[in-house]
């Protein structure tokens, strides 16, 4: 299997250098499936498009799921797993850099850096009736939908790639009990970014 890679993004903080393939979630969830990404126009012989490949990023995964996940992790390792604050987890995205994104307004740098709603995923589908929120034909990842974990060919300034769009993270809130999907964070961030 694939080593993952690991940077500190603040003392004693460390990240996966990507997003957790799917291959390596099923150690942990044989029985996974990432299912299928909706699409315009599927039926009984083509659902969408197929998520259950081994290179790209565990997704439909619940919070507990994610706990059970890291617990799980630790026991085989030998080393404490857990999931991110969400104060964690902006400095691991923003990795240092002024502004709301780690592009800084530059749009071609921002599809070497996320998976976002852009040109590409734009490119053949008129008529079909898309209308993603995030859209910007200044903006081009090469990607319609997800990629695979390989795929972003430059890392943020902490190393990592993948920090902001293709699918979302799960964190711990500053307060006890509280959670919050930081994708909604993530996509704040980006709608800023692709209107400026």
């Amino acid at each position: 299997g694939r080593t993952m890679a690991f940077h500190e993004t603040a003392p004693g903080v460390l990240f996966a250098e990507t997003e957790l393939p799917l291959q390596a979630y099923r150690a942990f969830a044989a029985d996974h499936r990432n299912g299928f990404y909706d699409m315009i126009g599927k039926d009984h012989e083509n659902g969408g498009v197929a998520l259950d490949v081994p290179k790209l990023p565990v997704v439909r995964v619940s919070f507990d799921e994610a706990k059970a996940y890291c617990a799980w992790l630790s026991r085989q390792t030998g080393r404490a797993f857990r999931l991110p604050t969400e104060c964690e987890w902006e400095e691991a995205a923003r990795a240092g850099a002024p502004g709301d994104t780690p592009w800084n307004g530059d749009k071609a740098r921002c599809g070497r850096l996320a998976n976002l709603a852009d040109r590409s995923l734009a490119f053949g589908n008129a008529g079909q009736g898309f209308n993603y929120h995030l859209r910007d034909p200044e903006v081009d990842d090469g990607v319609r939908f997800l990629h695979d974990v390989d795929h972003m060919q430059e890392a943020n300034g902490h190393g990592l790639r993948a920090m902001i769009g293709n699918v979302e993270e799960w964190t711990v809130g500053a307060a006890v009990g509280m959670n919050r999907d930081v994708a909604t964070a993530a996509w704040e961030a980006g709608r800023k970014a692709a209107q400026q």
